[in-house]
């Protein structure tokens, strides 16, 4: 239902990537509908219309998502997108998404967010449990808009992020110890055949 969105969307990482060479991957109707989107001004919903309930069978040289993705450019590509585990966000960050949300998968969201809280962001996260893509937008706007403006007013700001245990300080190494033998040792060690060679034979003459 969502390939026209899928093109839309590639046609703008094509243009910041070009090494994905989008033009190879679509056939001839989907070439159409990349021109069609890279030229409107509608932005993801007119990419929607422009193709819709199209596969990626309909619009591309390859049969399912699965065998798309598999492309090796394609996967090098978007793995440059992947905000998983990327640079934090210096400021506090206003996160919403539908948990039903068909276009915008929330399991990726949820592991992003669990990566930046984990180092340290401060992060209001809503998972909307009722809202779908198109629904979820409207619902998105007016929390977003009054996250931004207690911002601006200096209060306090809220974080959903679960909180970080606190890190044990790093134990010092144990000390070294020194197998060396002090001299007085090592010199004692090496009087001692003397010494008793010396005792033996004055045993030996006091028997004589």
């Amino acid at each position: 239902m969502f390939a026209g969105t899928i093109i839309g969307v590639s046609v703008a990482v094509n243009r910041a990537y070009p090494e994905l060479d989008l033009d190879a991957l679509l056939n001839a109707s989907g070439r159409a509908v990349a021109a069609q989107d890279g030229s409107d001004a509608n932005g993801c919903a007119g990419s929607v219309t422009n193709a819709p309930f199209g596969t990626v069978a309909d619009y591309t040289n390859y049969p399912t998502p699965q065998a798309l993705e598999a492309v090796p450019r394609v996967k090098q590509v978007y793995a440059k997108l992947d905000m998983i585990g990327g640079p934090l966000p210096e400021a506090p960050s206003y996160i919403y998404n539908a948990i039903h949300d068909e276009l915008a998968i929330i399991e990726p969201v949820d592991q992003m967010v669990a990566s930046d809280c984990a180092r340290g962001a401060v992060i209001d996260y809503y998972r909307d449990p009722a809202g779908e893509h198109l629904t979820g937008a409207g619902q998105y706007v007016m929390p977003a808009l009054n996250y931004l403006a207690d911002r601006f007013s200096g209060q306090p700001m809220p974080n959903t992020c679960p909180p970080t245990p606190p890190r044990r300080p790093a134990s010092s190494p144990p000390p070294k110890r020194n197998h060396k033998r002090s001299g007085t040792k090592r010199s004692a060690h090496r009087r001692a055949p003397h010494a008793r060679h010396r005792r033996s034979h004055g045993r030996r003459r006091a028997r004589r």
